[in-house]
């Protein structure tokens, strides 16, 4: 009974230490983390600057140049503009001249007389009288000349002023004025150089003059189309020939001489 009773407490009593884990904290489960004694760095960080890249199979390296396709558009544009600009004013002009012709007036020197002249090296006293012959060769455009002046020149040297009273010129019409231009009229210093020359040429009897004019008109078809002109006539080679050492001179032949007009 004895043996029995102490079989049963044995089984009872209680086990005083509990059983052991599984695993030891002695050993962890995971191992431990580096050691970094510095942060981390960040994901998209700057690389180190003793960075290096490896170049395995020797690639050229990218160059990136600026582009200049916006600079070479805008040239195109002006350039095709300007062009367009100049065909058009070039198609204008012709179709003008298509419907009314010649615009122009056609100058001519009709006759040139010089009543007086009289030069030393340092001086100048001369006369001219000037016909001058204005056709205009168009049929359906008046002009009306508001202003025309006129110089006589030697040798580029303006020797006479001169100017004409303003008229009117009717389609396939034709004018002949006359201009009176005389030293009196120019204010101008002694262009001794100049002289000798005129003076020479005057001892052998033949003086060659220019008589160059510059004009304002305007062009009038009906009371709809009207257009602006500034006209430069220059009439050249206008050579007279004098009657002896102090005598008047005249242009040599009876022909009319033709001017060249710029628009």
């Amino acid at each position: 009974m004895g043996g029995a009773a102490t079989d049963d407490q044995s089984k009872q009593a209680p086990n005083p230490y509990p059983p052991p884990p599984i695993y030891s904290n002695s050993y962890p489960t995971h191992p431990p983390p580096p050691y970094q004694p510095y942060p981390p760095p960040y994901a998209f960080a700057a690389p180190p600057p003793a960075a290096y890249y490896s170049n395995p199979h020797n690639y050229p390296p990218v160059v990136y140049q600026e582009s200049t396709s916006g600079h070479l558009t805008f040239a195109k544009f002006l350039l095709t503009t300007m062009t367009f600009l100049l065909v058009g004013a070039c198609a204008m002009s012709f179709l003008t001249w298509l419907i009314f012709g010649s615009l122009t007036p056609d100058f001519s020197v009709k006759s040139l007389s010089v009543p007086s002249f009289n030069v030393s090296n340092s001086s100048l006293t001369a006369a001219w009288d000037v016909n001058i012959t204005v056709k205009n060769s168009n049929e359906k455009l008046d002009v009306f000349f508001e202003r025309l002046e006129a110089v006589i020149v030697y040798e580029d040297t303006v020797l006479g002023l001169a100017d004409t009273d303003p008229f009117h010129l009717s389609p396939k019409g034709e004018v002949v004025f006359e201009m009176k231009a005389s030293t009196n009229d120019l204010q101008q210093e002694s262009f001794a150089e100049s002289y000798r020359g005129l003076v020479e040429d005057r001892r052998r009897g033949r003086v060659s003059f220019a008589v160059r004019m510059a004009a304002d008109a305007t062009l009038r078809s009906g009371t709809m189309w009207r257009r602006q002109l500034r006209l430069r006539v220059f009439c050249e080679d206008l050579e007279v020939k004098f009657d002896g050492p102090t005598g008047p001179g005249k242009l040599e032949d009876g022909t009319q001489k033709e001017c060249l007009i710029y628009v």
